[in-house]
Order: structure tokens, then C-alpha cells, then sequence
């Protein structure tokens, strides 16, 4: 303690500067996510007003038959994760995989969705997973998922800015999937995973992931996308009676792209106004922008439902959960398939 008279210790400028650099940049994505929400929020007020409410009539089948899909979509993606914990050579239940995932997924309505992450592998440690194992599956799931989901959506999505018959679309569709695939393949994916650990200062990985475990969480996840497209696609109908069959692609991939997307805007919670200018932006020249504004909304409330609902029961099957160790060593971790 300074004795009166003494002037207080004063606080070291090396020390200042990381504070100050935090500050500002807080007030830099604040500043991003407020931008967002308005120009997302003007659009959507400006076709909302165009909407004939009177004529609106919902088709409760489709919605109903649109939210179990999205829930199917958000069960697969807990598989998902399981096959990438076998693809190091380990394995947990189901029943853990996907209480991870539920209950972790609330997480994403936190800025930054580092919670997501940190949610995930404290919950499957909690089952008995080493927590490196944990990390990298996770890490596995989560890098998989952004680049099959934009595989996806990219293509159509750019084509379309470009437009359907010109040169410059084919180019793009080709270059998305060819990019895509190259970071896709095994040492390629390693390698880039890697240099992400060591930029986050984490451990990296060893052990290269099973091939046939990979591939499997590959195909599970490009058809978890369809799912979720065509649950979006019911809900988008159930609104909007012009939404045909022939409207499947693009509303799919107009899903999966706000999804990842969305997600990759790491400082706005949960995808907000990302999502919902995605959807307006892209479905406005194909149902009008008086329907697009409405499925953005109508999408965002059944997501938010089902995710939410799902990340109760995710918690509760924690509060329930035995406390045993369900994980085991599986195979030899340095094998590969």
C-alpha cells in the first residue's frame, strides 16, 4: 500500500495497449452488428409493407412438417459429431454426442461463439472424452460443416449474382466446387485446420483423421443440409403458395449459405440480420420482395424455436445424464483409414 504523500503505482503502457486494443475493438463490431441488424431491419420493414396480410393464409401441415425437419437437421448434426470423434480413433455415445451439440448450440446466441465451441467439448469431456480428442472432433465437425455448407450454397448463389447462362457463372460454379474439394481432402484439411489452432494458440493435431470415418461425416452432412433445405422450403411454402418444386435448389442453398454464413459472422449472435438479408437479398427476384421478407422472418422464428427448444433438452438430458464415462478408446488413434 502507498504511503500519503506517494503517488499510486502507475499501470505499465505495455500493459495499457492490449486493453485499449480490445476497447476498440468491441466498439469496431458492435459498430459492424449494429450496420447490420439496420440494413437487414430496413429491407425486411420495406417488403413487410408490401405484404397483402388479408390474403395470408398459413398451411399448418407444411409449417408442422418444416419444423421436424429442422429438428431432424439439428439431430443429424450430433451424429455428425460422433463420426468425427471415431475418426480419431475414439467414440461416444449418441445419446452424448447429441446432448453436446443441443445444449452447447445456445452458445451461439452469445457474441463471438467461442461458447459453441467451449460448450461442446466441456460437455463431452463431462462423458468421459479426453478433452484434446474433444477440441479436434469439434474443431473436425465444425470446419467440415463451413466448407461442405458452402460448397453448397455458393455455387447457385454466385451463379445467380452472375447470371444462369453467362461463362463467368460456370467458372464460379467449378471454382467453388473445386476449391471446395481440394481443402476437403485430408491433408489438406489437416494442414489448414492446423495453422487455425496455432493462430488460436491451441494444441495441433497428430493424428490424421480416418479416412472412411471422414468420408462418412462428409456424406452425413451434405445430406443433413438437404434436410434442413427442404425444412426450410415447407416453411417457405406454407406462406408463399408460389414457392414450387423447381424452387428447391435455391431455397436450399439459400438456407445453408445464411447458415454458414451466418455463422461465420462470429460477432453477430446467432447469424442476426445476416441470415435474414441473405434470404431477402437472394429469394426477392425469384417470390418478390414482399414474400422473401416474410420467409426470412418466418424462417428465423422456426429455427430459433427449434434450436432453442432442442437446447433445453439438451441441458436436461445433461441434469439427467448417469455421469458415467460413455467414451472409449476404439481403435489405434494412429491408424487411418
Amino acid at each position: 500500500m502507498s504511503q500519503p504523500g506517494e503517488s499510486a503505482p502507475s499501470v505499465p503502457a505495455a500493459a495499457k495497449k492490449p486493453a485499449r486494443r480490445r476497447v476498440l475493438r468491441r466498439i469496431v463490431l458492435l459498430a459492424l452488428l449494429a450496420f447490420i441488424a439496420y440494413v437487414a431491419g430496413k429491407d425486411l420493414v420495406h417488403g413487410l409493407r408490401q405484404v397483402n396480410w388479408g390474403d395470408l393464409h398459413f398451411n399448418v401441415l407444411a409449417i408442422m412438417a418444416g419444423l421436424a425437419l429442422i429438428a431432424a437437421h439439428e439431430f443429424l448434426c450430433g451424429l455428425t459429431l460422433r463420426l468425427s470423434i471415431r475418426s480419431f480413433g475414439e467414440d461416444a455415445t449418441l445419446r452424448s454426442c447429441v446432448a453436446a451439440y443441443w445444449s452447447s448450440g445456445l452458445g451461439k446466441y452469445v457474441p463471438g461463439k467461442v461458447a459453441t465451441v467451449a460448450g461442446a467439448v466441456a460437455v463431452l469431456a463431462r462423458f468421459g472424452l479426453r478433452p484434446a480428442t474433444a477440441l479436434f472432433a469439434t474443431f473436425l465437425h465444425t470446419g467440415v460443416h463451413v466448407l461442405v455448407g458452402l460448397i453448397i450454397a455458393l455455387p447457385p448463389l454466385l451463379a445467380r449474382s452472375a447470371g444462369h447462362t453467362t461463362a463467368l457463372a460456370w467458372a464460379l460454379r467449378v471454382a467453388c466446387v473445386a476449391g471446395g474439394l481440394a481443402c476437403l481432402h485430408p491433408r489438406v484439411f489437416l494442414a489448414l485446420g492446423n495453422f487455425a489452432l496455432v493462430r488460436m494458440k491451441r494444441e495441433p493435431i497428430r493424428t490424421r483423421p480416418r479416412n472412411r470415418f471422414l468420408l462418412a461425416t462428409l456424406i452425413v452432412v451434405a445430406f443433413r443440409f438437404a434436410v434442413l433445405g427442404t425444412g426450410i422450403w415447407l416453411v417457405a411454402r406454407a406462406v408463399v403458395p408460389t414457392v414450387t418444386l423447381h424452387d428447391w435448389p435455391i431455397v436450399t442453398s439459400t438456407a445453408v449459405g445464411a447458415t454458414v454464413i451466418g455463422f461465420l459472422v462470429f460477432f453477430a449472435p446467432a447469424g442476426i440480420g445476416v441470415r435474414e438479408d441473405i434470404y431477402f437479398r437472394v429469394l426477392g427476384p425469384v417470390v418478390g420482395v414482399a414474400s422473401s421478407s416474410l420467409i426470412a422472418v418466418l424462417t428465423r422464428v422456426a429455427q430459433t424455436v427449434v434450436e432453442l427448444g432442442l437446447g433445453v433438452v439438451g441441458l436436461a438430458m445433461l441434469r439427467w445424464a448417469p455421469g458415467t464415462a460413455d467414451a472409449k478408446a476404439e481403435v489405434d488413434p494412429t491408424a487411418e483409414g
